[in-house]
């Protein structure tokens, strides 16, 4: 195949890529919780122009042969704050994940039973007299020890910066009630995004670490830390990087047109 039929091509392939990822940031732009990505590119081999066998300036006459995509990376900075004034809406500052129970585990050695998510809005489950902690799907907060969130008195909860949450009996004492469940990751980069503002743990990110530094606001929502200028930037970019990749190919097959029509 013509080289720049298929260098062209390949820009073309990436740059529509780039512009999906861009366009998952700014469609997630109201999303409580959700981390920008970034879709980053490596050039691909490189073959000489001449094979010659003497040494000399033409060695290093190289012809490239385009891009690939490379990785979607996961911008993990801290989204603002955002007041709510609700009394299960839960914000994290600092690194680490809520943990929540997988209803759908993918096989049965329990592998991916636990997701993470840095939503923190929360819910109460009525099942039988026994009120539960559940986020907006209806899956499990599990505490520190991995079991679910049982709330024997929901009016009045309180948690403290701490994670630990209590609410105030009739004679006005704190009732501890569950300490929350926190993860974080050797590379947290490395989760792999589940959807709905949920990750699970893969072989990239690590293992779990045991000691998570992160303040717990409870009347808070952590906003999407998308940053709308950026992105904007970022798209118009790519469509120039597209609209050039477009016109290599389009000159490349002018370029066939012109030897194919060529009469001995």
């Amino acid at each position: 195949m013509f080289q720049p039929l298929r260098t062209g091509g390949l820009g073309l392939t990436g740059q529509q890529r780039n512009i999906d990822v861009i366009g998952n940031n700014i469609a997630n732009l109201g999303t409580t919780g959700y981390k920008s990505a970034r879709l980053d590119f490596q050039d691909n081999l490189y073959t000489r122009m001449f094979n010659k066998v003497e040494r000399g300036p033409h060695m290093n006459l190289q012809r490239g042969t385009g891009i690939r995509t490379y990785q979607t990376a996961r911008i993990l900075e801290q989204g603002a704050l955002e007041l709510s004034d609700r009394v299960f809406d839960f914000a994290l500052e600092g690194p680490g994940y809520f943990v929540v129970e997988n209803n759908n585990p993918m096989d049965e050695e329990g592998r991916d039973e636990f997701l993470f998510t840095r939503n923190g809005s929360f819910y109460l489950s009525d099942e039988e007299g026994s009120v539960f902690l559940v986020d907006a799907h209806g899956r499990y907060v599990l505490d520190a020890e991995g079991a679910r969130i049982l709330i024997p008195d929901p009016v009045g909860l309180q948690c403290d910066p701490g994670g630990m949450l209590f609410y105030t009996n009739d004679a006005g004492d704190f009732v501890p009630v569950a300490q929350f469940g926190l993860a974080d990751f050797v590379n947290p980069g490395g989760l792999a995004a589940f959807g709905d503002s949920y990750f699970i743990q893969t072989v990239n990110s690590g293992e779990l670490l045991g000691d998570v530094p992160v303040v717990i606001h409870q009347g808070y929502t952590e906003v999407s830390n998308v940053d709308l200028a950026n992105e904007m930037t970022r798209l118009i970019r790519a469509q120039r990087a597209y609209q050039l990749a477009a016109r290599c190919v389009t000159t490349a097959d002018q370029m066939m047109q012109v030897a194919n029509a060529i009469r001995s």
